[in-house]
């Protein structure tokens, strides 16, 4: 028997991934389940769902760790989670007055424990880290910065971001 890949939008306003749950606080065209993503637990079961979309959503929840690990909960053994957020850098970090975070390569990699020094306080438990990108405007990837920003992200974020700011960070997780 086939077994077929349940996946959850969270905080998807009225742009729901084909196929998804769709889950955000406003009763948009689209969403099918109205709730809080700062609220203490998602409305479903552990283990619900085999993926989590949040694309431009974990910069608006008052605890992004609280946040991740009701995520934890509701993800199948290995199951993923997909997300883009503004990197400290963006005019879109700023642009809208609801966003409640900004985000380094360094902090999604805290939150993962994939950082080179241990940080137990900011990790998420049950998470590890696949990929990390941060996403440039054209000019600096046709300029290759962003190939240089990822190949040195440390390297960048404490020198060289704010010269050249980026777009945001997409990132992938597991649940171990």
């Amino acid at each position: 028997m086939s077994h077929t890949p349940r996946t959850l939008d969270l905080g998807c306003g009225g742009a729901k991934t084909p196929g998804a749950v769709g889950m955000d606080r406003l009763p948009l065209s689209g969403v099918d389940v109205v709730a809080d993503l700062d609220a203490p637990f998602f409305p479903f079961a552990e283990g619900s769902f085999d993926e989590i979309v949040m694309t431009d959503a974990l910069e608006h929840v008052a605890d992004p760790r609280r946040a991740l690990a009701e995520c934890v909960r509701i993800l199948a053994d290995g199951g993923r989670i997909t997300a883009r957020v503004p990197h400290f850098t963006s005019l879109h970090a700023y642009s809208d007055v609801t966003h409640r975070h900004f985000f380094s390569a360094e902090g999604i990699r805290r939150l993962a424990g994939a950082a080179p020094e241990p940080s137990p306080h900011l990790t998420v438990p049950g998470l590890a880290l696949v990929s990390l990108r941060i996403r440039m405007w054209r000019l600096w990837r046709i300029l290759g910065v962003e190939l240089l920003a990822n190949a040195y992200p440390v390297t960048y974020e404490k020198l060289f971001a704010f010269i050249f700011p980026s777009m945001s960070i997409e990132f992938r997780l597991t649940k171990r």
